[in-house]
């Protein structure tokens, strides 16, 4: 399986099956960790620390174009309660940080949605985004990814270590058109899917929806969930290569 072919004739605009051009990719998860403080002499202090006592003042002197939306903490113990950080600190300026579980901030930054978790005390992140239409392979979002980053580094006065970076979960958007044939076209892919579901009638999210199912090297779920209307999303893939694969059984049938 050429990967690398299928995503160079996409950016070129080589359609190799109907639809080709009408997969996007639409939203990534990345998890990386911050570098161990004790290796530079600091001891009994882990990243929380560091991000407790920042605020978007000092973001916007790093970068201008962030905008800082939220900034959350919860406690140990109590991850599904969070609470604003500042007004926190405000309420309890004796707090502990290492009492934090973890820290959520949500940034807009070039128009784009980013959900930040940094994790206490592993120094563990998670971070969650929107792509811009300008980011259109692998290299491209990886290099926003670290654009956006090593902003957060230059704020928090913190490293992110070396080869923990990577992206676990690419979502994709898929738009071919309304289908009059839509049966027609699914039972003609019925070859290229592992499992195809018909719509739950009892589910209200899945009355008009199919998934199709492709197992990518023996590992996860990969599947394109659409409907009659030729739209929807491609989930479990981890490159947009993969997001083209997944889709082209459904993408080459699709008659409109």
């Amino acid at each position: 399986m050429n990967y690398t072919r299928i995503i160079s004739n996409i950016k070129k605009g080589v359609k190799e099956g109907k639809g080709a051009m009408a997969v996007m990719a639409s939203m990534y998860v990345c998890m990386g960790k911050f570098q161990e403080l004790n290796g530079y002499g600091i001891q009994e202090t882990c990243a929380i620390d560091f991000v407790a006592v920042t605020d978007e003042q000092v973001l916007k002197v790093v970068n201008k174009e962030c905008k800082l939306k939220e900034m959350n903490v919860a406690l140990k113990g109590k991850l599904g309660e969070q609470t604003s950080l500042k007004g926190l600190m405000l309420a309890e300026p004796e707090i502990e940080p290492k009492g934090f579980g973890s820290v959520v901030i949500k940034i807009e930054w070039k128009g784009v949605n980013h959900s930040l978790t940094i994790f206490n005390p592993t120094g563990k992140w998670k971070l969650c985004g929107g792509i811009p239409k300008t980011v259109t392979d692998d290299i491209e979002l990886r290099e926003h990814i670290e654009t956006f980053m090593g902003i957060i580094e230059k704020w928090f006065s913190l490293d992110i270590e070396a080869g923990t970076t990577e992206i676990v979960n690419l979502v994709g958007k898929i738009n071919l058109g309304k289908n009059k044939r839509i049966r027609d076209s699914l039972k003609e892919c019925e070859s290229y899917y592992d499992k195809i579901l018909s719509p739950d009638m009892e589910n209200k999210g899945r009355r008009n929806a199919w998934k199709l199912y492709k197992q990518i090297s023996g590992k996860g779920k990969q599947q394109v969930t659409i409907g009659t209307e030729g739209k929807g999303q491609i989930f479990g893939c981890k490159s947009f290569a993969q997001l083209e694969w997944v889709a082209r059984g459904i993408t080459r049938a699709w008659d409109v």
